[in-house]
């Protein structure tokens, strides 16, 4: 079981790691070295520590002395502790996150991970009051290029303005924050009533993005 932890709470499960190496930390005094040997220093103790809230927030501050944009977001993992390093979909920051996934350390008692990874379990996620259930969600998509447009039909729809940001981070949760913004263009949201018999299952959106833009190993 996963459970991760965002400024507010959400449940998750089966999220689909990176197939990107593991590699040791260099002893270059980079930004990323310098960052990972803090955080190796303090691993067991942020490990130990039972408010996620508060590790969320050490780690984060950690991350802001040099990349600045890029934030903890911190759950467990089965016995392990997990760190998903995101940048909140914000694509001019992914350098940042690759080069510091690149150098990661492997330290005991952590699953280390870039961006936000796709949810397989659909889980309920909740924020702000909000409580959305992508399993209910449909969706219709339109190729443009190496684009999907997509409308996302969401029980208890009104406005994007009421909703806020609950609905951008469910997406993020079923695609993955990299392909939210590689693979993903205009974004449309809309009363689960109001949708076509051709809508799918918010389900069914990650599949297709990988059948039609197939790569050999996850972002």
């Amino acid at each position: 079981m996963l459970v991760v932890l965002l400024v507010a709470l959400f449940v998750g499960a089966g999220c689909k790691s990176k197939g990107l190496p593991s590699v040791s930390v260099s002893s270059a005094d980079t930004a990323a070295g310098r960052f990972w040997r803090w955080f190796e220093a303090n691993a067991k103790d942020l490990r130990a520590e039972p408010d996620l809230q508060k590790t969320m927030e050490r780690i984060s501050e950690a991350l802001a002395k040099e990349h600045k944009g890029v934030f903890a977001e911190i759950g467990s993992d089965g016995s392990d502790r997990l760190l998903v390093l995101s940048v909140d979909g914000d694509k001019k920051l992914f350098p940042m996150v690759e080069q510091l996934y690149a150098v990661r350390p492997k330290v005991p008692g952590w699953k280390l991970v870039a961006f936000r990874q796709r949810d397989a379990s659909l889980s309920t996620i909740e924020m702000n009051g909000r409580k959305l259930e992508p399993k209910a969600m449909k969706f219709i998509a339109e190729r443009h290029g190496a684009l999907f447009d997509v409308t996302v039909y969401v029980p208890g729809f009104t406005t994007a303005d009421d909703f806020g940001n609950i609905l951008f981070i469910a997406l993020d949760h079923v695609v993955g924050e990299y392909d939210m913004e590689t693979r993903i263009g205009g974004i449309e949201w809309a009363k689960l009533e109001a949708a076509p018999a051709t809508a799918r299952p918010l389900a069914d959106l990650p599949k297709l993005i990988d059948e039609t833009f197939p790569r050999t190993t996850a972002p």
